[in-house]
């Protein structure tokens, strides 16, 4: 699925909107798809953050497009960003030598002391090493020396203390450091992106029937808003219907106004065709690794992503149910390293959320969510019947 164009458009709004941060991650989105998107890069030479990324990202620009007719317009809007700043200075031959010059008597020393060391070892070796003459005039009875064999152990007598330190100063005057192995950094996926196009939601309450809508929309199956409310039928518990009035004031609660859960709309979506499933303590990663899969998962949180204080619930069936506020639906159709991006039913805004100010309010609701994993397969929809 080509998802450049989505993502420009996405990428574009937000940017109108004075949303940078969301734009600049959007439009980046569409150059690990498309590197040399000539839109993608204008927008980033002039969304970027600062003066030095303006110019990296105009350097790309026109790598792939030099002769492009906004080329002069971003070139005079980089220059204008770039603070001025004295040259970095080069060293002038003279210098260079001069500075070559500083490391020569360290070099000499170093090359004075290694002579003078195979000197000493030369002189010491030969000191016990014993000579012709020596043999010839010693008794006739001293007994004749063995030749050495292949075998015999090598002479590991130790040399005088004073060689010893000066190969030990030659040695670190000649030995260069060993430098230490930097350990490769294990590769592991830090951002994905599923986009999704939306509408806002035409009633109060209607969040839950809105996503929904634009999840199976996704892929490629065409629902409407309303009819699927009325599919999800009604209830005064929200994991078995719709609760309350759908153009109650947003904010109310059971039973005069509230929405639905994840059993019912994951059970409709079904039914429209779709491998929907409800899920409970999703969790970060496993909402990750939904959107790594390009599959984008609906959730639950509040407008606005506000912290609200939850609510016991008691239905007419007797069960016991977590209320909140604003209880208000998304979907997520990406992340990066600091957090993710939804898609905001009530006015079809793609947000951006730290990681942190999310899942406070998520894990308000024991991380629900419902994803879908594709259109069913005949032998499913067979048997969903």
């Amino acid at each position: 699925m080509n998802n450049v164009p989505l993502l420009l458009q996405q990428a574009e709004a937000a940017a109108r909107q004075g949303q940078d941060n969301v734009a600049r991650r959007l439009f980046k989105a569409a150059l690990h798809h498309d590197p040399t998107n000539d839109q993608a890069l204008l927008w980033l030479v002039y969304l970027a953050e600062d003066g030095q990324a303006s110019l990296t990202c105009l350097a790309q620009f026109l790598d792939a497009h030099p002769h492009h007719p906004e080329a002069r317009a971003a070139i005079r809007w980089a220059r204008q960003r770039v603070p001025t700043s004295k040259p970095q200075q080069t060293l002038l031959p003279q210098q260079k030598a001069t500075s070559v010059s500083h490391r020569s008597p360290r070099l000499f020393w170093g090359l004075a002391l290694l002579v003078l060391l195979i000197g000493m070892g030369i002189t010491w070796q030969v000191g016990r090493t014993p000579t012709a003459s020596g043999q010839a005039n010693s008794p006739t009875t001293a007994p004749r020396l063995a030749a050495p064999t292949r075998n015999a152990p090598p002479i590991t007598a130790e040399p005088p203390a004073p060689l010893r330190f000066l190969m030990e100063v030659v040695r670190a005057a000649i030995t260069l450091p060993t430098p230490t192995p930097t350990p490769s950094p294990t590769a592991t996926p830090h951002s994905a992106w599923a986009p999704v196009l939306g509408e806002p939601q035409s009633r109060n309450l209607s969040c839950e029937s809105r996503s929904a809508a634009d999840l199976a929309a996704h892929w490629g199956v065409m629902v409407d808003e309303l009819e699927f409310l009325n599919a999800l039928g009604r209830s005064d518990n929200p994991h078995k219907g719709f609760v309350g009035d759908v153009d109650s004031p947003p904010g109310s609660l059971p039973p005069d106004g509230y929405g639905v859960y994840a059993e019912p709309v994951a059970a409709t979506l079904r039914d429209y065709g779709l491998d929907a499933h409800p899920v409970y303590n999703l969790g970060p990663d496993g909402l990750r690794a939904e959107l790594l899969t390009g599959r984008p998962v609906l959730v639950w949180a509040t407008y606005g992503m506000q912290p609200q204080e939850p609510v016991e619930w008691v239905s007419s069936d007797g069960q016991v149910s977590t209320v909140l506020a604003f209880m208000h639906t998304f979907i997520v159709t990406g992340f990066d390293q600091e957090g993710f991006f939804i898609l905001d039913a009530y006015d079809a805004t793609m947000q951006y959320y730290p990681d942190n100010t999310f899942l406070t309010v998520w894990n308000s609701f024991d991380q629900m969510a419902v994803t879908v994993a594709g259109p069913l397969s005949a032998a499913d929809s067979a048997g969903n019947e």
